[in-house]
């Protein structure tokens, strides 16, 4: 039980959160890129069109290191 609390929870709130991240930010990408072609400026196009995967990377990098902290990892390869 204690294995459960120590690493079952942390893997599967890592798992709910990169699920959740999947299925939320297309939708919401696709959404601002339709909302970025009604305007007539060029920049919120391209800007929509380049933040779509680093945003991925971004909150997917953020739950890693919240599964880090929570997860009982040896600090030695915590910098790895």
């Amino acid at each position: 039980m204690k294995a459960l609390h120590e690493w079952g929870i942390p893997a599967i709130a890592f798992l709910v959160w990169t699920i959740l991240i999947f299925t939320l930010i297309p939708p919401i990408m696709r959404r601002l890129k339709r909302k970025a072609e009604q305007s007539q400026h060029i920049f919120d196009d391209i800007l929509i069109s380049v933040l779509g995967m680093p945003l991925i990377f971004f909150f997917l990098g953020l739950g890693l290191n919240f599964f880090i902290e929570a997860a009982p990892i040896p600090t030695k390869w915590v910098k790895y």
